[in-house]
């Protein structure tokens, strides 16, 4: 009978060790889980600052049109007001991004964690290429006249940039319609 007992004991003792095993994570999943959270940080960084850049071109646009910015533009008022109208555009399809990117984070949060690291790096990587155009986009204009090569390949950038752009916005499109 204490035999039985102490062989209960011992099974019960590696039974109870194996399902706390279980639920601990492994160190695979425990890097994958820090990749999310640090490309979710950087994407969220480069968020911010094409934000404020839209946000701050919006402005200086409205300002253009309302008269407040005086400086003599080559545009007619009409011109700034489809400018204008771009920018609003621009940037409410921007912020959609964000909420496309949080309903699909929280979509996927109970999925595995490959498709979670699908949606975070579409996520980074859209931030990212955004970020690099808006970059690209006022280091050229802030040059007085460029060579027609370096125009090209900024051009070229750019059109690489806003295709990478489309296409996750696609794929955020078809797995939230999924």
């Amino acid at each position: 009978m204490i035999w039985f007992i102490i062989i209960l004991v011992i099974i019960t003792c590696y039974l109870v060790y194996n399902a706390q095993k279980a639920n601990k994570p492994d160190e695979r999943t425990k890097q994958i889980v820090k990749q999310l959270e640090l490309l979710e940080e950087k994407a969220n960084q480069f968020y911010s600052e094409v934000l404020g850049k839209l946000e701050k071109e919006l402005q200086d646009t409205y300002d253009l049109y309302t008269g407040k910015k005086s400086s003599k533009s080559i545009y007619s008022k009409d011109e700034i007001q489809e400018i204008l109208k771009f920018d609003r555009q621009e940037l409410k399809e921007f912020k959609d991004m964000m909420e496309k990117f949080f309903r699909l984070k929280e979509r996927y949060k109970h999925q595995p964690l490959q498709q979670q690291y699908e949606i975070y790096l579409d996520w980074y990587n859209y931030t990212r290429s955004y970020q690099v155009s808006k970059y690209m986009n006022d280091l050229f204009m802030s040059m007085f006249s460029p060579r027609e090569d370096q125009e090209k390949s900024h051009r070229e950038d750019i059109r690489k940039a806003r295709i990478e752009r489309e296409e996750i916005e696609k794929r955020f499109d078809q797995k939230l319609a999924a």
